[in-house]
């Protein structure tokens, strides 16, 4: 779900920009479910918290987006009421930003993997 965010080129751009200095690594996981019923039910219980995490986080980035573009049109009404000139009106134009906020599911991925295994299950992890 994308709620105006930027996607991050932070992690692509360092792959590009420092190939001597380190290595672009991409992990893949292999999920093998538990072999009982009760692992099973457990494994479901874990998804069911992953995705309560990912809406929890998707939420979170969406509010922050929300509040950034609160105080931008804060700092803007204000900016314009203070301006007399035209040149003050276009300075005031100038500082307005852009919002945006990236939601960071990675703990809820990293809480699943470790939920998945204490319920029996088996990952196997592929770095490339």
């Amino acid at each position: 779900m994308d709620f105006g965010s930027k996607p991050s080129l932070i992690g692509p751009l360092l792959c590009l920009a420092v190939p001597l200095f380190t290595a672009c690594e991409t992990t893949h996981y292999e999920y093998s479910p538990p072999h009982s019923d009760q692992g099973r039910i457990c494994v479901t219980q874990c998804a069911g918290v992953r995705e309560t995490c990912r809406n929890t986080e998707m939420q979170r980035a969406q509010w922050e987006k929300s509040g950034c573009e609160h105080r931008q049109e804060t700092t803007y009404h204000a900016c314009m009421a203070r301006a007399d000139t035209k040149d003050e009106t276009r300075a005031c134009a100038k500082k307005r930003g852009s919002c945006w906020a990236n939601e960071d599911t990675s703990r809820c991925e990293n809480d699943y993997r470790e939920c998945f295994v204490t319920c029996g299950g088996h990952i196997r992890t592929y770095i490339e």
